[in-house]
């Protein structure tokens, strides 16, 4: 049995992979903190909540602002002209096949006779 193993290659830098994940994690955390603020009330408590709220917005804002940076200045595989391909997605859409119609077979007794006896004549 042979075995050709060709090495593998990172499709995605560590830093993009952090920036995702910073990014994912901050969503998260603002979902949270905004329902649990909600949730509380008026009060101190309340206004910690929607401080950090805003703690994980700005989080949100800096982690965006480093994708947008990465996506200029990154390796190839960050790039944003990596991402945009409107041709090919233009393309995708255009020779995209739509399924074909499902066989009818919730028909009546009654209908499918009339058929065959219409096209007997």
């Amino acid at each position: 049995m042979s075995q050709d193993q060709s090495p593998a290659l990172p499709v995605f830098d560590g830093l993009l992979r952090l920036i995702h994940a910073w990014n994912g994690v901050a969503i998260l955390a603002l979902i949270a903190t905004g329902l649990v603020a909600e949730e509380l009330g008026e009060g101190p408590l309340e206004d910690a909540v929607w401080h950090w709220h805003m703690a994980f917005g700005y989080a949100l804002l800096g982690g965006l602002a480093a994708r947008l940076i990465w996506g200029l200045l990154g390796p190839d595989t960050a790039r944003l002209s990596d991402f945009w391909h409107p041709r090919a997605w233009l393309r995708v859409l255009r020779e995209r096949a739509l399924p074909a119609p499902a066989p009818v077979t919730t028909r009546s007794p009654a209908w499918r006779s009339s058929r065959s006896t219409s096209s007997s004549c």
